[in-house]
């Protein structure tokens, strides 16, 4: 790279690097039109030398340090022995200022005020003074700035895993966990580096007032706000694995208390705005619940189904497999075609669990009413006769048809949740018995009959010593 690029990289002014050069701490290559060709190992000695100096290391100490004269750990403690020397002295200075302004002293009466004794010998500045630290934000102001980019990442993981592949949360707990996990780090590798090269912040940093920069003072390269990215989900977060992350956050605590450096901060540093106030917290907050209520509209709108309002024979029998897939252990559950169901074995759920079908219950035929491309009216009926056992309440294939059907027309939306969830109660709470209601300018009606059974909660019972038994169902989808 040539002295520009270096310049930018390493923050310091073309004057300072030709000095190091002078001073033998920095050999570049030189190019055959004589001009300088520094090196990635030119860019981290100087990187080196600059953090050194502002510990207050002497050119020689340095010198020394890499001719192996001496080590870091001994220039360190003479460092610090003169930064203590030197902290003593500016307390002395600011005590000597306190006196001058409780003596009133002016500009032709100075020398009139007597000098207080600790400062007897002035001391002139010396080059070698102490860079003094900027501003840096507080360990949790940086935690919730990061917990928000991950928030953001989560909850587009969040929505990708419901609405594209159809994990349901809360029956593929498991999986959607692990999807969440692996595809919120990827995101965050991916965004995160395009927002610091781009913005100097992500989202959650800006939101807090908090800002990456270069060492130098501009915003970071692509590779650079790569590979801090990379060092900050190994050594900060442990790649978000659980409970081990619990620990790297905590050094990573435990190192900001004491002032170091953080492993990924070596190509950067942190800016602060200092004025946070109650508005950035308000905005965050913010923030914040809007992500969380996108992800609780996310698995609403997974419920849902895909073809809403007026719809074909076919998009039923789309949307009836894909609900059943979805609320369902898909594999074990009938399909839906514009025939009707399959001939696979029937099955049944009770509320948005699958379970066998208890018995001998028939499996329901299903027909289908199309006018115009517009289906009108979807029924199923049922019927067994004396070799019939225990026979199930048959709501399962009711609850799945009115989703496939009623979900998604005016009043029925994604929004009315609690209109949804009590057309599912309604049918729930009245299992083998006939009914009527309309939802969503829909006419739903069931017709259950029996003889020689005793209605249960789970189904049709045999009564025992009763030798004619038989039942018929009917549900009834219609237009209004």
């Amino acid at each position: 790279m040539n002295i520009k690029e270096i310049e930018e990289r390493s923050g310091l002014p073309r004057s300072g690097i030709r000095y190091y050069e002078a001073e033998g701490l920095l050999s570049p290559a030189r190019l055959e039109n004589g001009y300088r060709d520094y090196s990635e190992a030119d860019l981290e000695t100087l990187l080196k030398i600059k953090r050194l100096r502002g510990l207050g290391l002497t050119l020689a100490g340095i010198r020394r340090i890499r001719s192996g004269e001496s080590t870091l750990a001994a220039e360190l403690q003479e460092a610090l022995e003169r930064l203590s020397e030197q902290s003593g002295e500016l307390l002395g200075a600011q005590q000597e200022c306190r006196w001058l302004l409780e003596c009133r002293a002016s500009w032709e009466g100075l020398l009139d005020v007597p000098q207080r004794p600790a400062l007897a010998s002035a001391r002139e500045p010396e080059a070698e003074a102490v860079r003094p630290g900027g501003a840096r934000p507080g360990p949790w102001r940086r935690f919730f700035a990061r917990w928000l980019d991950e928030l953001i990442a989560n909850a587009a993981a969040f929505a990708a895993a419901v609405l594209l592949l159809r994990l349901n949360p809360v029956y593929d707990r498991t999986f959607c966990s692990l999807w969440i996990w692996v595809m919120g780090v990827a995101l965050l590798f991916v965004f995160e580096p395009i927002c610091l090269s781009l913005f100097g912040a992500t989202p959650g940093k800006a939101l807090l007032g908090i800002r990456v920069v270069g060492r130098g003072g501009g915003r970071l390269r692509p590779e650079e706000a790569a590979r801090r990215c990379w060092r900050m989900l190994w050594s900060g977060e442990a790649l978000r694995v659980p409970f081990v992350e619990l620990y790297t956050l905590y050094r990573a605590y435990a190192r900001d208390r004491r002032g170091e450096y953080q492993p990924w901060e070596y190509e950067s540093r942190l800016e602060v705005r200092p004025r946070a106030g109650a508005m950035r917290v308000a905005l965050s907050l913010g923030c914040a619940a809007l992500l969380l209520c996108a992800m609780f509209f996310a698995a609403l709108a997974g419920e849902m189904p895909r073809h809403r309002g007026d719809m074909s024979t076919a998009e039923f029998a789309e949307n009836y497999n894909d609900l059943a897939d979805y609320v369902t252990d898909g594999a074990n559950f009938q399909h839906m075609s514009v025939h009707g169901l399959s001939d696979n074995t029937p099955r049944e759920i009770f509320g948005t669990h699958l379970v066998t079908l208890c018995g001998d219950g028939g499996r329901p035929e299903f027909s289908f009413t199309e006018s115009g491309g517009v289906l009108r009216r979807v029924e199923f009926s049922a019927s067994g006769g004396p070799d019939s056992k225990m026979v199930g309440t048959y709501r399962g294939y009711m609850q799945l048809a009115l989703r496939a059907f009623v979900w998604g027309r005016p009043g029925a939306g994604t929004a009315d949740f609690a209109e949804r969830m009590a057309m599912l109660d309604y049918i729930e709470q009245r299992p083998c018995e006939s009914f009527s209601a309309e939802w969503a300018g829909v006419r739903v009606t069931c017709d259950f009959s029996h003889t020689g059974y005793r209605p249960t909660h789970l189904g049709l019972r045999p009564i025992a010593g009763e030798q004619e038994r038989s039942y018929t169902v009917s549900f009834i989808m219609e237009l209004a």
